[in-house]
């Protein structure tokens, strides 16, 4: 994994659980911001894809009433844990 300017060997589990985490807080960011609170009023969740040496993750929610709000998750260095 290239984070930030340093390429890191690590495990699949661990790039998984860095990015799952940057996922989960840009989304629920969004969807904090759009007054969401149950699965129904949720439209559609994208991602934009991550490139390389990205330290943060940006998600867009679409509610069903058509408003949409985006937000950005950052990728916790995974040398930390």
């Amino acid at each position: 994994m290239l984070y930030g300017d340093t390429f890191l060997l690590l495990s699949e589990a661990k790039v998984d659980a860095a990015m799952k985490a940057a996922f989960e807080a840009a989304t629920n960011a969004a969807l904090q911001m759009l007054g969401i609170t149950e699965r129904y009023q949720v439209e559609d969740i994208d991602c934009d894809t991550p490139s390389l040496g990205q330290t943060y993750l940006r998600v867009t929610v679409r509610g069903t009433n058509g408003q949409q709000a985006s937000a950005i998750g950052m990728i916790p260095d995974p040398r930390a844990h």
